[in-house]
């Protein structure tokens, strides 16, 4: 609307709006404020319907509509508190809250005795205020691929890219549609949903502040929620190996850079040198025992294929 008032297209000349709160909530009375001069200085007039002043820029009509803007705002606020004690009410009552289900789950939703009236598709919405929704696992297949993924990562030590790879080759698409890659995978290896844990709040979005990661503490959870796809052991483990790489990635490589000019392929004792040293830096970290020998593999094929390159 800004914008067709400002290019002089609007086939309108007066906006008409009910009241300040239905201009805008915004938590800074400056925005509210600026998007109607923006309007006025275009020629347009702003007419609030509902309320008992003339919007005519006169003091007092201009003091009455700076104090109910912050009080729209703090509407805006008070609101958001409430939804989200509502919203993590639900979620320790094992009731999902949040967009899609993912791949391998599926959004079940129930009436007020519990029953599953339907499965929500994409897109699709609880349109009753009594019905809840929960996750239920997906079909047979996909909760086969998703136990897949955990096993080539936990048992053979594939990275993401590595099983993304294998999952496009097979000819297996995402829930989008899409083909794999590393952050699909890595988001089904760190998706606590998996083990039938409900999880929420792991991410914050309040009045339009930037997105931010929360710590585990401030996650609201109900454990135990639904059927689960992935053992809790499993999962966990896949948390310690994830864990474990980001802290020892900065310490392999500046080991690894300093090998660079090594001939990987002719070159035997200076490979064995570089696997002593890579399960040297995995066993100082607590990288899992049973997995150490297939992570050594992996950083030496990418250590070989990234010589070159450093060498340079």
């Amino acid at each position: 609307m800004i914008a067709d008032v400002e290019s002089g297209v609007a086939e309108f000349s007066v906006i008409l709006v009910y009241d300040v709160f239905r201009w805008g909530r915004f938590q800074d009375t400056d925005e509210s404020a600026f998007y109607e001069y923006r309007c006025r200085k275009a020629g347009m007039q702003v007419a609030y319907c509902a309320e008992q002043f003339e919007n005519d820029g006169a003091p007092a009509s201009t003091i009455v509509k700076s104090v109910k803007r912050a009080m729209a705002g703090e509407y805006s606020r008070e609101l958001s508190v409430k939804v989200f004690a509502g919203q993590c009410r639900l979620t320790k009552l094992g009731y999902r809250q949040g967009g899609p289900a993912g791949f391998g789950l599926r959004r079940a939703l129930l009436n007020e005795r519990g029953e599953v009236k339907t499965e929500l598709k994409r897109g699709e919405h609880k349109s009753l205020q009594t019905d809840r929704v929960v996750l239920v696992p997906g079909p047979d297949e996909e909760a086969r691929t998703v136990r897949w993924i955990y096993s080539q990562f936990l048992k053979k030590g594939l990275s993401e890219s590595e099983i993304a790879a294998e999952l496009t080759e097979r000819g297996i698409l995402t829930d989008l549609g899409r083909a794999w890659n590393r952050a699909t995978v890595h988001q089904i290896l760190t998706n606590e949903n998996y083990t039938g844990n409900n999880v929420y709040n792991r991410r914050s979005f309040k009045l339009k502040h930037k997105p931010a990661a929360n710590g585990p503490e401030m996650w609201i959870r109900s454990d135990g929620a639904f059927d689960a796809i992935v053992g809790p052991k499993q999962f966990r483990k896949a948390q310690a190996i994830i864990a474990a790489r980001k802290v020892i990635a900065h310490e392999l490589l500046v080991s690894l850079k300093g090998s660079a000019s090594v001939d990987w392929s002719h070159r035997e004792s200076a490979r064995a040198r570089m696997r002593v040293l890579v399960k040297r830096i995995l066993r100082k970290h607590g990288f899992p025992s049973d997995l150490q020998d297939a992570a050594v593999q992996t950083v030496l094929r990418q250590a070989e294929a990234l010589s070159s390159q450093w060498a340079v």
